[in-house]
């Protein structure tokens, strides 16, 4: 019992340590900031699970070519929890295991229970986590939005991987490598359900109490669902009915 309960201390102390860590890698701060800024990331304790190596980003890709990641290098952000509370560091998103990492002294690790989450910011990147059934939080997704308000543009970048292929007479082998996969545009209905835009009648039919405004504003601007600043108007006008 003597032993579980050291083992429970020393546990907490990690945790505390690593909250400090964080809270160092974003900058100096004023003691009032200090104060504010260590109350939100004693929330944010879920934000990371108690046994730290089962978060560790551990897969490597340096054998493979090109890169998953939708900035190669780790960019300062913030995250916004749903409760209000907000946390800056550094993040990066892995489009190929459609995971956020965040860096810190002790290492890389990524981001749990996403549906936690309001909003992730990386650089000038916007994104959002959206469960397929609210029942099972942990299976959804991770989209960048591209106009937010009533409706919801959302983007979604992907990469697969391309198998290493083995040498043969007179070719080279190739070794394994990222490309790069079609970008995929949704809108975010009232169910909170993604729907993906891939025809022109998806539109009008997910925005229907607006459906004749929405038709004629696109036939009369010439407006395409293939291409993404045509989507950004189009959303955009209907946000502004």
């Amino acid at each position: 019992m003597r032993q579980f309960r050291h083992k429970k201390n020393k546990m907490k102390k990690y945790n505390l340590l690593m909250i400090l860590l964080l809270l160092f890698a974003t900058g100096a701060l004023s003691a009032q900031e200090w104060e504010q800024s260590l109350n939100d990331l004693r929330d944010l304790t879920r934000f990371y699970n108690r046994d730290f190596n089962n978060l560790e980003v551990k897969n490597s890709y340096a054998s493979i070519e090109g890169s998953p990641f939708l900035y190669k290098d780790f960019r300062k952000g913030e995250v916004a929890l749903k409760n209000g509370k907000l946390f800056r560091g550094e993040f990066r998103y892995d489009k190929y295991a459609d995971q956020v990492e965040f860096r810190v002294k002790q290492g890389i690790y990524w981001v749990a229970e996403p549906d936690q989450i309001d909003y992730i910011k990386i650089d000038s990147i916007h994104l959002i986590y959206v469960t397929k059934e609210p029942e099972h939080p942990d299976k959804g997704s991770y989209y960048e939005v591209l106009v937010s308000g009533k409706c919801y543009l959302l983007l979604k970048e992907g990469v697969i991987l391309q198998s290493a292929e083995q040498p043969k007479p007179y070719t080279d082998a190739k070794p394994a490598k990222f490309i790069e996969r079609k970008k995929l545009y949704y809108l975010l209905n009232d169910q909170n359900n993604p729907v993906r835009i891939n025809n022109k009648k998806i539109i009008p039919q997910v925005l229907s109490e607006k459906s004749s405004e929405i038709s004629a504003f696109i036939k009369k601007n010439k407006l395409s669902f293939k291409k993404e600043k045509d989507l950004i108007r189009i959303v955009n006008y209907y946000n502004s009915l």
